[in-house]
């Protein structure tokens, strides 16, 4: 079972190496190899995608993405609100402790960001989803 999911994320040729000795980006993975080794029904993620460079950042996505298809239920806690319109099916923000729907992943609420983040936003169309950008 480890084999197969050091060999999902790509990272296989990571196996004989210690993990102390391993960048922080490729300990990021693991980690998730690790959670998948578990096979378990719902899979809870806190920045599953911080240190990894953009080709790994949508690797990860895409494969968490694969997940949901094949009926694990998948919670990451995500900063970047493009990454999560890009491959989340539901959105949800924290500010001050308290819950705000975001929205879908296809209809993110830029007024409910400008109000998480403290500032203005564009927003803007991109294959079907809504993005962000800073005024």
């Amino acid at each position: 079972m480890a084999g197969e999911a050091l060999a999902r994320i790509g990272i296989d040729t990571l196996g004989d190496r210690l993990f102390p000795e391993l960048s922080g980006g490729e300990q990021q993975l693991v980690m998730l190899a690790r959670v998948l080794a578990q096979r378990p029904q719902i899979i809870l993620l806190d920045e599953p995608i911080s240190h990894l460079d953009l080709a790994f950042q949508a690797r990860v996505m895409t494969i968490l993405r694969a997940l949901v298809g094949e009926g694990y239920s998948v919670v990451a806690i995500l900063h970047d609100p493009n990454i999560a319109a890009l491959y989340a099916d539901r959105l949800i923000c924290l500010k001050d402790g308290s819950l705000l729907e975001g929205g879908t992943g296809a209809t993110l609420r830029p007024e409910v960001l400008e109000a998480v983040y403290g500032m203005r936003l564009n927003s803007l169309q991109f294959r079907g989803r809504t993005l962000v950008l800073p005024r």
